[in-house]
């Protein structure tokens, strides 16, 4: 009988291709825990890490806030903390009361593919606007026009009915609390069967299940997968590639301090920073010439996101 050799040169890379990709899925939770003032993190593959990089050597991150060329001073004042799709709300710190410029009547702006049990309902412009691609997606993908929104600045609940219970992010009008038609009923949306298609992919579109199984205990609120928030790209995206709930993702990115990480989306690429907050005002560097966004974290400081 011949004899079996143990090819070790394969097996060791096998070994080593298994270990590249625990350290780099583990590199954003290691953002997380190192001390923020001798943090250094590398460009690898989309997203900045702690480590060395594969050149064996270790850049340091780039400081926005002491950039010049390309960048603009803005002042914000502390009223700004609770604005923004980023913004934590909870029964200590409710969301600020929403402004009309920035929102549409989601009932006249909706498409064909969903309804809206609420004429008056509002939604943030952008949120609804991609609201309406998710759903046209999912139809396509499934052939079922079977959703209908049951909420958004406000949800009626009641025992039996499709939605339980009401979020404490509600009010912000970033989220749509979403229901099934079934038969001439409108009965609780489970995440479950062919419909789960929208959790499975709503952060292409922005949306993330703001509550989300298996995080109660860090967002204090039980699993709604009915419950949709739009925090845009590219952190719908990041939150899913790194398993965060909202909680998760703005502690990470309050530890950056001052600092970016940078983060593909498709052929877009974003750079994202946060700035804490001092005092009533606080000076921030956005760019000059590009498309930006800038969001409080209803806590403690501004997170600014920027196509690069």
């Amino acid at each position: 009988m011949r004899k079996k050799h143990i090819r070790w040169g394969k097996l060791i890379s096998a070994m080593f291709g298994v270990s590249c990709v625990i350290f780099f899925a583990d590199g954003f939770r290691r953002l997380v825990s190192r001390d923020r003032t001798s943090e250094k993190i590398t460009e690898i593959g989309t997203f900045l890490h702690t480590g060395e990089s594969p050149d064996g050597k270790n850049e340091k991150i780039n400081k926005i806030n002491s950039a010049g060329s390309g960048y603009k001073t803005e002042i914000l004042t502390s009223d700004k903390l609770s604005q923004g799709y980023l913004a934590l709300s909870n029964a200590v710190n409710p969301p600020s009361a929403v402004s009309l410029q920035y929102f549409v009547n989601l009932y006249d702006n909706k498409n064909e593919f969903y309804d809206v049990m609420d004429n008056t309902a509002i939604l943030n412009r952008e949120a609804a606007f991609a609201l309406n691609r998710l759903m046209a997606d999912y139809t396509a993908a499934t052939s079922l026009t079977n959703f209908i929104v049951c909420g958004t600045t406000g949800t009626y609940t009641a025992m039996d009915w499709a939605i339980p219970r009401s979020c404490p992010d509600s009010s912000a009008g970033n989220s749509v609390d979403l229901a099934i038609k079934n038969n001439g009923e409108i009965i609780e949306y489970d995440g479950l069967d062919s419909e789960s298609w929208i959790i499975r992919n709503c952060h292409h579109y922005g949306y993330v299940v703001r509550y989300p199984e298996g995080k109660e205990d860090i967002t204090g609120v039980e699993y709604a997968p009915w419950h949709l928030t739009y925090v845009g790209q590219p952190h719908a995206s990041a939150m899913k590639e790194f398993d965060m709930c909202l909680e998760e993702y703005v502690s990470a990115i309050g530890r950056l301090n001052n600092s970016q990480f940078v983060y593909d989306v498709g052929i877009d690429k974003y750079e994202v920073y946060y700035v804490p907050t001092f005092g009533d005002s606080t000076e921030i560097k956005v760019p000059e010439n590009r498309d930006y966004n800038v969001s409080g974290d209803n806590y403690g400081g501004f997170i600014i996101t920027a196509k690069k």
